[in-house]
């Protein structure tokens, strides 16, 4: 009988684990400007979240929480400048621009979010099969990051975050 701590127990135990490099993030109905023809790398992407914040009623001398409202909270992405031009930081910004003017604070265009929907999918180790999607509607940028630049960086592609708001997201497990 093979030992329970033996490495060969181990490995005929293990199922390969969730590796965290296997995703991608599309977007659809989202602002000319950044439209589903404008392929872009994301580097890093959380999955979103969400919070039922929790009703509190007094009774008897005690806090009860019970279930209220479901928030969702803003969705930061990492954007990879794979390009070299800041193109893609170029049409974030205009997007943002496109919704809000820069200069007079006016607000432009709201149609701007309406239809836009990204679509996150983590995948299986094989790379075949969706393991999660979350679906988030109604997005647009929030706020674009910094676009860093510095001397002492050898080797890095530049990258730039990106915080979306959305309405609500789907969720879908296989």
């Amino acid at each position: 009988m093979a030992d329970k701590n033996s490495i060969q127990s181990f490995l005929g135990a293990f199922n390969g684990g969730t590796r965290l490099n296997r995703f991608a993030v599309t977007t659809s109905g989202c602002a000319d400007i950044i439209n589903d023809d404008t392929r872009f790398h994301i580097r890093a992407a959380a999955t979103p979240s969400s919070n039922i914040v929790p009703l509190n009623i007094n009774y008897f001398g005690r806090t009860v929480p019970i279930p209220g409202e479901r928030t969702y909270d803003p969705w930061i992405i990492t954007v990879l400048d794979d390009r070299g031009t800041r193109e893609l930081y170029k049409k974030f910004k205009l997007w943002q621009k496109s919704i809000v003017d820069y200069g007079t604070g006016a607000t432009i265009d709201t149609s701007k979010i309406g239809a836009c929907k990204w679509t996150l999918e983590h995948y299986s180790n094989n790379n075949t099969t969706n393991k999660k999607a979350f679906t988030l509607y109604q997005a647009w940028p929030i706020e674009v990051g910094a676009f860093n630049l510095d001397m002492s960086q050898d080797n890095v592609l530049a990258s730039f975050q990106v915080t979306i708001a959305y309405t609500h997201f789907d969720f879908s497990h296989t």
